[in-house]
């Protein structure tokens, strides 16, 4: 629903937008803002490799084309979710555990101090 008033004219191609042309403009300011120039790509590659832990060593056994793609067999799949499961029993068992062992020293405790 439109608000009363006078109806609006149409629009027509003098309501577009003006875009301005950007490379016109100069910014003496901006000269040094994106540093193209910089170093070697192979030394920002090491510092990366560094803060990051890559060590290409871990894959020197696997193929080019393995690298690649990246690609795992279905049986590869199913070895890999059978394992986490197992390691997720076996975390949920160790804190079952522990949360019991609280409540021991919990209300031993609360038996002590009364």
């Amino acid at each position: 629903m439109r608000p009363p008033g006078p109806p609006l004219p149409p629009i027509t191609s003098s309501y577009k937008r003006k875009y301005e042309d950007m490379e016109d403009e100069y910014d003496s300011e901006m000269e040094d803002f994106i540093d193209d120039e910089g170093e070697d790509q192979s030394v920002i590659s090491k510092h990366i490799r560094e803060i990051f832990g890559y060590d290409r060593s871990k894959f020197k056994d696997e193929s080019d084309y393995a690298l690649r793609f990246m690609e795992s067999s279905w049986r590869d799949q199913q070895k890999e979710e059978a394992r986490s499961l197992k390691l997720a029993v076996l975390e949920d068992l160790e804190e079952e555990k522990r949360e019991e062992e609280e409540l021991k020293q919990q209300s031993a405790k609360k038996r002590k101090n009364r």
